[in-house]
């Protein structure tokens, strides 16, 4: 638990955030999401991201996430 507690708070900037949405195969749904991270709230050095995945239609929840991938664009 010590390591977890001294892990980095990060926020979301869901105001500038992009989200993408395309119909596919047996009802499921390709989604592409783009924006930023904050370290501890510092908005000077933002970390831009790029997350993709599949939502498959199915589960007790009517759809659920087959495939992911996060991209953190460190540079």
């Amino acid at each position: 638990m010590g390591k977890l507690n001294g892990l980095p708070n990060l926020t979301y900037d869901s105001q500038n955030a992009v989200a993408d949405y395309q119909p596919s195969i047996n009802d499921g749904i390709f989604v592409l999401v783009s924006g930023c991270l904050f370290i501890d709230g510092n908005q000077e050095a933002p970390l831009r991201f790029t997350q993709t995945f599949f939502l498959q239609k199915g589960g007790a929840a009517g759809y659920y996430v087959h495939n992911e991938v996060f991209r953190l664009s460190i540079s």
